[in-house]
């Protein structure tokens, strides 16, 4: 018979080249142990048979003993600790032992704890939560002695339990005790991804020791502080999410002058702009993208239009807003920081578009030149002198975009942008009040007040410009609840004619209000009673714009639920139509 390539290979992998034999099948030998990891496996089958010993005394030392060898042993990521992986051979034999033990003995509660971290070892029953199960029948004592990987695998069957449980409206108290052991040891382990997902598994984001945005407890940490490169790492992270801190006065004020303009230095984010090109450069991305980068228009070469052509007016406002985007920060670009030498003024880009494109096209120079204050303001100020009210409107927003999030000591925005407020033309009164909202954006400063807080609550100022006004006082005072604001708000939403409250404006009146209790929960329920009461075309989009703030980020199921179901409402009254996609947004 003649043998196949089939029946060959076959043959050579029965053949076993140690004794030359057909048919025999290869055996691999175990890798041969070192003294010390022989010395280890011998001790840990030692103390397993040891458990089983009725002797009280002999139990409960066997039982530490394992404990010790497990607490004192190194892993890598991508493997076992070596006397958890000794043991793995005996978790059937401890598991009966430990059902054997006496009820509440300190012996079988220790066993319990080892039961619970050697099931995240091997191989269980799916759906099985064993970790979980011996973990509750263990001793209370610290589990963060165990290490991350076994928080993260326990906290992995606390979620799964935690469904199954609320599914049956059983108890939940014992799960949430171990919740409030791992979230704290993954909040101090940088794993604050981990100690959230957690929280959301079990519907108590509320326990999040992050993000309280409480003045008092944030200047009493940095007044803690007392080393000068951990205050100066605090003021970065304070300076990243616009916290303003005040050195000068109060108990955060630094009493020496050099080390006050230090930290100065960084709580201002005067030095970002130097910190984002340094790292561009490092990056090797310093060089001008154009619109086409992004647009890729020659990838479609050759291929006949489906709908209309788009007019070039509405292309090249597209091309400002890709363009400001795609270098922002970097700045200079090939459009509105490009040189027009020889050309004229009318040849520059700003110029080739129309009306409010020429305000968004300005406007992006702020955007090119974000946080360059000293880089930046030069280029802007020649458009204020500009006879076209378009263009000034797109220098005063410019000027805030490129103040945003910057603290400079000689605040140039607020003496640019002040006389503007009161400019005859409408388009740069409202330019000149959202720059002032963005360069002052949750500095809660009072002038700001002073200035735009009238103009909401006078109905002799268009809805237009008094929208805007809203707007910006909700982005510089976001979640300060301030009363005089948020009343001025509501009087103008209360006084305005029955037509007004219908337009585009009257909405962001509303998200205005919104922004005062950004996050803040409980503090907007006399708020959100008081829009009730508002004209029909406008209360119930006024209710959802501020309780999907006040609630923003919280991870609330009830607030969920609720904006879930405005969603799914047929909603027939008039004025009310648009109210569904707040609800949206707000989820």
């Amino acid at each position: 018979m003649v043998k196949t390539t089939e029946d060959k290979k076959k043959e050579e992998q029965g053949l076993n080249k140690a004794d030359g034999k057909k048919g025999t099948p290869k055996v691999e030998e175990p890798p041969e142990l070192s003294p010390e990891d022989q010395a280890l496996k011998d001790n840990i089958e030692l103390m397993a048979e040891r458990i089983k010993d009725p002797d009280a005394g002999v139990q409960k030392a066997a039982v530490q003993s394992i404990i010790t060898e497990i607490r004192s042993a190194t892993a890598t990521m991508t493997s076992v600790p070596k006397p958890l992986k000794f043991l793995s051979p005996h978790v059937d034999g401890l598991k009966a032992r430990y059902e054997q033990l006496p009820k509440g003995s300190e012996s079988k509660l220790l066993l319990a704890d080892i039961l619970s971290v050697l099931c995240t070892t091997i191989a269980v029953r799916e759906g099985a939560r064993d970790a979980l199960t011996f973990r509750l029948q263990g001793s209370k004592g610290a589990i963060d002695v165990w290490g991350h990987e076994y928080m993260r695998h326990l906290a992995g069957e606390i979620g799964d339990e935690y469904r199954i449980r609320k599914e049956a409206e059983a108890d939940t108290q014992d799960l949430m005790e171990l919740v409030q052991q791992i979230v704290p040891f993954n909040m101090t382990h940088n794993a604050e991804p981990d100690a959230v997902d957690l929280l959301l598994e079990v519907e108590r984001l509320d326990l999040l020791p992050a993000q309280l945005n409480r003045k008092e407890l944030v200047d009493s940490t940095f007044v803690a502080c007392k080393d000068m490169l951990e205050r100066k790492q605090l003021c970065y992270l304070l300076a990243k999410h616009g916290y303003r801190l005040d050195l000068e006065e109060g108990i955060t004020a630094e009493p020496d002058e050099e080390k006050r303009e230090a930290l100065r230095e960084v709580v201002s984010n005067s030095k970002l702009t130097e910190h984002f090109l340094a790292l561009a450069r490092d990056l090797d991305v310093m060089e001008a993208k154009v619109p086409e980068d992004v647009y890729k228009t020659h990838l479609a070469e050759g291929r006949q239009p489906t709908g209309a052509a788009v007019d070039s007016a509405r292309q090249n406002l597209a091309s400002s807003f890709v363009n400001g985007f795609i270098n922002a920060g970097f700045g200079h670009d090939k459009l509105v920081t490009a040189p027009t030498e020889g050309q004229g003024d009318q040849m520059h880009w700003v110029f080739r578009n129309k009306e409010h494109g020429k305000t968004s096209a300005t406007a992006s120079l702020g955007l090119v030149t974000l946080w360059d204050v000293e880089g930046g303001l030069p280029q802007i100020d020649k458009y204020l002198y500009s006879s076209d009210n378009y263009v000034v409107a797109g220098a005063l927003l410019a000027i805030g975009i490129v103040n945003c999030g910057v603290q400079n000591e000689n605040d140039p925005a607020f003496a640019l942008i002040y006389d503007y407020v009161s400019h005859g033309d409408q388009n740069v009164r409202i330019g000149a009040i959202l720059g002032l909202g963005l360069a002052y954006a949750g500095s809660h400063r009072e002038e700001i007040a002073e200035l735009l807080t009238p103009l909401v609550s006078d109905t002799d100022v268009s809805m237009e410009v008094s929208a805007f006004a809203a707007l910006a006082l909700g982005l510089v005072f976001t979640s300060s609840c301030k009363e005089d604001i948020v009343m001025a708000v509501l009087q103008a939403l209360m006084c305005r004619a029955e037509l007004e409250l219908t337009t585009p404006y009257a909405k962001l009146m509303c998200l205005g209000l919104g922004l005062m209790f950004l996050g803040k929960q409980d503090q907007a329920e006399a708020t959100l009673e008081f829009t009730k009461t508002l004209n029909e075309r406008i209360s119930r989009f006024a209710q959802l714009s501020v309780e999907s703030c006040a609630y923003a980020g919280t991870g609330n199921v009830l607030k969920v639920q609720e904006l879930l179901a405005t969603c799914g409402e047929h909603i027939e009254g008039e004025g009310e139509s648009d109210a569904w996609k707040v609800g949206v947004a707000g989820v």
